[in-house]
């Protein structure tokens, strides 16, 4: 097997489940809390697969995204809700 495609492999399944841990903000008390700990693991793990073995600028960008998710989500409440 290619090793790309063992390296994009992992990268999209580690998306997935960093993406997938938002379903804990909308069906649990503190889910933010679960969700914050999986997308730093998730996109830290996201980011140093596509800097190091795919190097594309792309996914390394949608990494950053997902890593600091939450953290936009507090300033969006903080900015417009209050």
């Amino acid at each position: 097997m290619n090793k790309q495609v063992v390296f994009q492999t992992m990268y999209w399944i580690a998306f997935i489940i960093g993406s997938g841990s938002w379903y804990y903000v909308f069906t649990m008390d503190y889910g933010i809390v679960y969700t914050i700990i999986i997308t730093f693991f998730t996109g830290i793990w996201a980011v140093l697969v596509a800097a190091a073995a795919l190097k594309n600028k792309l996914l390394i960008v949608l990494s950053v995204l997902m890593f600091l998710s939450p953290y936009l989500l507090f300033a969006f409440t903080l900015l417009f809700l209050n």
